[in-house]
């Protein structure tokens, strides 16, 4: 037998052996973003913003939950793959049902994304998961001070207040003129180098949502405040400006 041949036999024979290694397993995909939970969600809309709160639960496989704002509570079906949240219901138009499409990214207590009607974009949105409520009459009794000491606070936020917002690399001071009516929150907010915009929002024991829209030098983007009535009464949250840039803020009463 030849040098070559020997070389072939060998080759040949070693084939079989080798096919029988098996290949290394694939890295397990990553878990699922967690999703589950109540949602206070800003939608910036043509008509302008639109506040809403988005509550998603798990049944089984399949995850359910409802979507409510001052346009009514629509079913909603959502799905979760890695960080990326799909939901879909329908919203009742002028003409009908209209198809909804949100779709959005998780990332820890908070969530933005893009929003599909009739299969045409229709804005974006963002989220931000809401305080989880307990159901353990310990924790309620504990709580209930607290609460209430908060809600005496919230009652009183009309009136005109002082802002520090905190973003990267700058600071802006505006003013916000607030009305409260129950849970409702209008009112005014004032830049000095931009002007002023109207405010709606709300107040829910000591949590605060404020949303407006503003334009600078052209260009229109929706703002968030979201935030909680302190001890002394001040306020405090994260301030986000559309995609443009996010930060901290505290808000006090002008004397």
């Amino acid at each position: 037998m030849t040098i070559v041949n020997a070389v072939v036999l060998v080759a040949f024979l070693s084939a079989p052996a080798l096919a029988q290694n098996p290949a290394p397993a694939p890295a397990p995909a990553p878990p699922a973003a967690d999703a589950l939970g109540t949602w206070d969600a800003l939608f910036n809309s043509q008509q302008g913003p639109i506040p809403a709160q988005l509550k998603l639960t798990k049944t089984g496989d399949k995850i359910t939950g409802t979507i409510t704002s001052d346009r009514g509570t629509s079913a909603v079906e959502a799905e979760v793959k890695d960080k990326t949240l799909s939901v879909w219901f329908n919203m009742t138009g002028q003409n009908g049902p209209i198809a909804i499409e949100l779709t959005g990214t998780i990332d820890g207590d908070k969530m933005k994304g893009v929003t599909m009607a009739a299969g045409q974009p229709a804005g974006d949105w963002t989220a931000t998961r809401g305080k989880a409520d307990t159901s353990a009459a310990a924790a309620k009794t504990a709580a209930a001070p607290a609460a209430a000491a908060a809600a005496t606070a919230a009652s009183s936020l009309t009136g005109d207040w002082i802002v520090a917002v905190e973003l990267p690399n700058m600071t802006a001071n505006p003013t916000i003129t607030l009305k409260q009516d129950g849970e409702k929150l209008t009112g005014d907010y004032v830049s000095a180098q931009y002007g002023k915009f109207p405010i709606s929002g709300t107040v829910k024991g000591a949590d605060v949502t404020l949303s407006f829209s503003m334009s600078i030098e052209g260009n229109a983007f929706g703002v968030t405040y979201t935030g909680t009535v302190q001890k002394d009464g001040s306020l405090k949250g994260d301030v986000n400006y559309g995609d443009m840039m996010s930060g901290t803020f505290s808000a006090t009463r002008k004397k």
